[in-house]
């Protein structure tokens, strides 16, 4: 499992590292905390960016 850096998360998003922690600290990034610092697990960002684009996970049957 991959783990990201606030630090990298918020140049992926083209951010201020605070927006980051804006997100974790509200529950819609979900972090692990570790010894004075935070990682953002690959799964858990990617299901962030699905959320706000809208999308569905593959793996969710659709509704029909």
């Amino acid at each position: 499992m991959k783990l990201y850096t606030v630090a990298e998360i918020a140049e992926i998003l083209k951010v201020n590292k605070n927006v980051v922690y804006e997100l974790i600290n509200s529950g819609e990034l979900p972090a692990i905390k570790g010894v004075g610092r935070m990682k953002i697990s690959e799964d858990a960002f990617y299901n962030y960016i699905r959320k706000i684009e809208g999308t569905k996970d593959e793996d969710e049957d659709e509704i029909n």
